[in-house]
């Protein structure tokens, strides 16, 4: 079967279009700590905090474990001092101009907590796409099938006319791959069968 002309592109946000400069994982200790720092704990405080709006860190840890004992404001630092580190890969800030040159809709998915959206917005990404969905702020995470129908919803295509490109091939190939999207892995380091190493790879597979 002849695959659908592309007319949408939705991309992942961290490790595709940003990246956090001296990235030390400041929201896994975080949650970990928050969790008790057992394996069953910290699966459910990611799994909360990744799905659910929380004004601020505190209020973050607070609802997940009412019985925490963790220093907050050592942490609220750390995360935000991070968040204030994410930068754009060379290319981002073209790719995504020449995309919506070319009337190319633009999408994005992204599984983050608070207050990983900021860079979003700060780095001024937030021009350059049609629509958005943060997993905290929608209630589900990728690769639940749900996540990417909201989006197609949002953009108003076919599943078929939109190519999702992020650096999981769990999320972000096989997931819209299973509800009909098209999809490419970005793998910056070359070492994924079948994946591009820039974004400046997506224009053939669209044109």
């Amino acid at each position: 079967m002849q695959k659908q002309k592309i007319r949408a592109v939705v991309f992942d946000l961290y490790g595709t279009l940003i990246f956090i400069h001296n990235d030390r994982r400041a929201f896994v200790r975080f949650l970990n700590e928050i969790g008790g720092n057992t394996e069953e704990g910290s699966a459910r405080a990611k799994r909360i905090a990744f799905t659910k709006y929380f004004s601020d860190p505190k209020t973050m840890a607070t609802q997940i474990n009412p019985n925490h004992d963790i220093d907050i404001v050592a942490h609220s630092v750390e995360l935000y001092s991070e968040t204030r580190r994410a930068r754009c890969f060379a290319e981002t800030l073209d790719v995504l101009a020449h995309l919506r040159k070319k009337k190319i809709a633009t999408g994005l998915i992204s599984n983050v907590l608070i207050p990983y959206h900021k860079p979003f917005f700060d780095l001024g990404l937030r021009k350059l796409f049609d629509e958005y969905i943060f997993s905290c702020e929608a209630g589900l995470t990728k690769p639940d099938p749900e996540i990417y129908k909201m989006m197609l919803e949002k953009l108003g295509f076919d599943a078929g006319e939109a190519l999702m490109i992020g650096d999981s091939r769990h999320c972000d190939v096989d997931g819209p791959k299973a509800i009909g999207m098209q999809a490419k892995l970005i793998d910056r380091n070359g070492r994924s069968a079948d994946s591009i190493v820039s974004l400046n790879e997506v224009f053939p597979l669209i044109y």
